[in-house]
């Protein structure tokens, strides 16, 4: 009888500790840092005087164009695996053709910028990593996302500190898209999705097996 309540008792906690470990990790992130830059006003700050949008696009021939950059801290506990990563903005504004791709670029070696700081000349310097394309249409007064996984799972293995540069193709007809800021009604959102390392739930496993081992000893 008791060897029976053992095997049963180890069982639902096996049972307990597989359910827990296979619910994902998940954690939504506003930005830390979030800024936009004009390339007719290379040297300043315009984001300084309007800091509730984030600008993306170009005027007619490029001749003006705007690009958006985001900062997240990902504070995620060790030893999980990311299995998804999605950054979102909420369309305040088109301004021309809404159907422009905007890339999302990540750049690893730029996470000390502010808005008070970052400039069209600087950042074009950056040595950014291309992560993936919003094809469009943007639709006004909603949700947009992008797919961000590479870059986030590189982050979390680094100094989880996330820096995104939106760009759009800068050629061609007007096309400009107004995303709120963190400033503004709805901040952007970086969702993200983890689970437990494979080798977490091993260790689990066989601690749970020793404990099965040892008391049937007992017996």
């Amino acid at each position: 009888m008791k060897k029976k309540l053992i095997i049963f008792s180890i069982t639902i906690l096996t049972s307990f500790l597989l359910s827990t470990l296979a619910t994902a990790y998940e954690a939504t992130f506003t930005p830390t840092a979030d800024t936009w830059v004009d390339s007719t006003v290379a040297n300043d700050t315009p984001a300084v005087a309007n800091p509730q949008q984030l600008f993306v696009g170009h005027n007619n021939n490029a001749t003006l164009k705007r690009r958006s950059y985001l900062r997240f801290d990902l504070t995620i506990p060790d030893g999980l695996v990311v299995e998804s990563a999605v950054l979102r903005l909420y369309v305040n504004k088109i301004v021309g053709a809404n159907d422009d791709p905007i890339d999302a670029n990540f750049a690893p070696d730029n996470d000390a910028w502010t808005r008070n700081t970052l400039t069209w000349n600087e950042a074009i310097n950056w040595s950014t990593i291309f992560i993936t394309t919003n094809p469009g249409p943007f639709i006004s007064n909603s949700w947009t996302e992008w797919d961000v996984l590479s870059a986030v799972q590189s982050t979390y293995l680094g100094d989880k500190k996330l820096t995104i540069e939106l760009k759009s193709d800068e050629v061609g007809s007007k096309a400009a898209e107004r995303f709120f800021s963190m400033a503004g009604t709805y901040a952007p959102q970086l969702t993200v999705k983890a689970v437990p390392e494979p080798a977490t739930v091993l260790l689990l496993m066989t601690g749970l097996m020793g404990m099965g081992l040892g008391r049937k000893k007992l017996l």
